[in-house]
């Protein structure tokens, strides 16, 4: 069948028509969990067109057909195509594209059964690596974003950040970079859909800990307006959650005016209070309040949003016990749950120190706490594969040279994004340019087992596992709940990616 491309105007016309037929805060997280992250920012942020793979393709068209209106196929087709008939000049134009479409979507549907979208609870979650969201750059912060927005979880930061010598107090450089960054990241989540829990300072900045050099709260108010105005210009205030001080020392006055002149400024917004680090109700009149528990015994207050920003809790809630460290996904969620349980609208998790991308503990902040098709093995994202049996092509001395990440696995197929240099892997054979192997491995008897069970090319992003499942790997078929590896490697068997897990289903 011979392609049809749309204009620009007309695919514009085309995007206004099914945001207006499903909805944004539908259609949006959508999108972002079926492309990647760029891609579903040119789309939705930038209004740009795309060329999508057609794997791209086929995972955007099964992330929004469940959203369109209608119990059927049947009826999901006419909805949309009576929303699209005023994007096109001419009826001519109108059948042309229409029937195209209409034989497109048939042989989507025709294929692998179509995916829910990304469900919600109802109860507020937050991810943030708070204070270095933005000294520790803009590559870990989209990696954080993009995946938040798959899961319909929210972004948590300290507008001024926190590591000595990178808050906004130190320069106008730095206020500056931190108002441009703000400004990508609000931007991010508005097209996301997804919630920003802005807190714009933090009384501790008083204090000496944590490496802070400790100054009079009153010395940056002028800059703490320059923040909130910035806040303000960038819009968002049906997402936007402001908290204009942390922890605040109520007896303050510097503190408490910042906050009052911060309520007459933000009228209207969803303002947060957190007077005194642990209150029970709002303050001011305003909507919302924060709540920082002592430890993960504690899941705050009805009504509530429960934050673990607390030495304490912070390291209860981490692998290894630090404040820079991974979040540990099975305490994460179980405080979740518990936050939730206790009555509270939201919860939290305040990667303090963090200066890494943390998919594990975002995953632990969904409405699944990491448990449905997007299940992670906490810990090390790779194993070591030298002493493995493999079937098939030999990877045993395969170099670790490239990355796959955000893996799941829902029971029918592997989602990965593959690292770029897995592109330029040679050769490229076949007609789909064929260029990598695509592996996987179970551990039995206490070694792991397994090898290659498909083809692959870096165009792709999700690969079946009905081969595993036919036994097509030496027989080695995973159990539910066993840890599985997956990891792509080279046609020659001499690099591969690293080999994060997943549980089966």
């Amino acid at each position: 069948m011979k392609t049809i491309k749309l204009t620009r105007t007309e695919a514009l016309d085309l995007v206004d028509a099914l945001i207006d037929l499903v909805g944004a805060e539908k259609l949006a997280p959508a999108i972002f969990a079926a492309l990647p992250f760029d891609k579903a920012t040119e789309l939705t942020v930038n209004r740009n067109a795309v060329k999508l793979s057609k794997d791209e393709t086929a995972a955007l068209v099964k992330a929004v057909v469940p959203l369109i209106p209608g119990g059927t196929l049947k009826a999901k087709i006419a909805a949309v195509l009576k929303a699209a008939r005023p994007c096109f000049a001419t009826v001519e134009r109108y059948k042309e594209v229409t029937a195209y479409v209409v034989a497109r979507l048939k042989a989507y549907a025709a294929g692998d059964a179509i995916p829910p979208a990304p469900a919600s609870d109802g109860f507020l979650r937050f991810y943030g690596r708070v204070n270095l969201w933005c000294a520790a750059g803009e590559a870990e912060l989209r990696k954080d974003v993009s995946l938040c927005a798959s899961l319909g979880v929210g972004y948590h930061i300290e507008m001024a950040g926190w590591r000595s010598g990178d808050t906004v107090y130190d320069s106008a450089a730095k206020l500056a970079k931190t108002i441009t960054m703000y400004d990508k990241l609000v931007e991010w989540c508005k097209a996301a859909r997804i919630p920003l829990f802005v807190s714009i300072t933090n009384w501790n900045v008083t204090q000496t800990k944590y490496g802070n050099t400790g100054r009079p709260y009153a010395s940056i108010v002028p800059t703490a307006k320059k923040l909130a105005e910035a806040v303000l210009a960038c819009g968002g205030q049906d997402l936007v959650y402001v908290q204009p001080v942390a922890e605040t020392n109520t007896k303050d006055a510097a503190a408490t005016g910042f906050e009052k002149w911060c309520g007459a400024l933000f009228a209207g917004w969803k303002l947060v209070y957190n007077g005194g680090s642990r209150p029970s109700k709002p303050a001011y009149g305003w909507p919302h309040f924060a709540y920082h528990p002592n430890t993960v015994a504690d899941g705050g207050k009805a009504g509530g949003i429960s934050v673990s920003d607390n030495g304490t809790i912070i390291k209860q809630l981490s692998l290894d016990g630090t404040l820079e460290g991974p979040g540990d996904p099975a305490k994460i969620a179980a405080w979740f749950a518990k936050c939730k349980a206790a009555g509270a609208i939201g919860a939290g998790y305040y990667a303090f120190k963090r200066e890494k991308h943390d998919p594990d503990a975002i995953r632990a902040c969904g409405a699944s706490g990491g448990n449905s098709s997007a299940q992670v093995v906490s810990g090390s994202d790779d194993v070591d594969l030298s002493k493995a049996v493999w079937h098939g092509p030999d990877g045993r001395g395969a170099v670790v040279c490239e990355t796959v990440s955000n893996l799941t696995m829902d029971g029918k197929q592997f989602r990965y994004e593959p690292s770029k240099g897995t592109d330029a892997w040679q050769p490229h054979t076949g007609a789909k340019n064929v260029n990598q192997y695509a592996c996987f491995f179970v551990k039995r008897g206490g070694v792991w087992t397994g090898g290659k069970f498909d083809w692959s090319t870096y165009s792709r992003k999700t690969r079946g596992v009905e081969n595993i499942r036919a036994g097509y790997t030496g027989g080695v078929i995973p159990k539910a709940g066993e840890e599985v590896r997956f990891c792509l490697m080279d046609l020659n068997g001499k690099r591969r990616t690293n080999a994060p897990g997943v549980i089966w289903k």
